[in-house]
């Protein structure tokens, strides 16, 4: 049973492509993560969005997004 709490933990968070290469970055709120792509234009919206694994709007409010600092700042952050 503790296994599939584990993975549902895992699930609600999101990642910049940055995190694997041990890049210094932090946590970020879904909600405010999803506001901040809807304040940038379109195409620079879509560019940092395909930095982030997928999210869905509504599963924001239970969502931690992990930026590193140049996406944090890209999303102005």
């Amino acid at each position: 049973m503790s296994n599939q709490i584990a993975v549902a933990e895992r699930s609600r968070v999101r990642e910049c492509l940055h995190k694997d290469g041990g890049t210094m970055g932090q946590f970020f709120p879904g909600e405010r993560y999803i506001r901040a792509l809807q304040s940038l234009r379109g195409e620079d919206a879509l560019e940092l969005s395909r930095k982030v694994g997928p999210l869905f709007w509504s599963d924001a409010p239970h969502t931690r997004v992990w930026l590193c600092a140049d996406c944090a700042q890209e999303a102005m952050l």
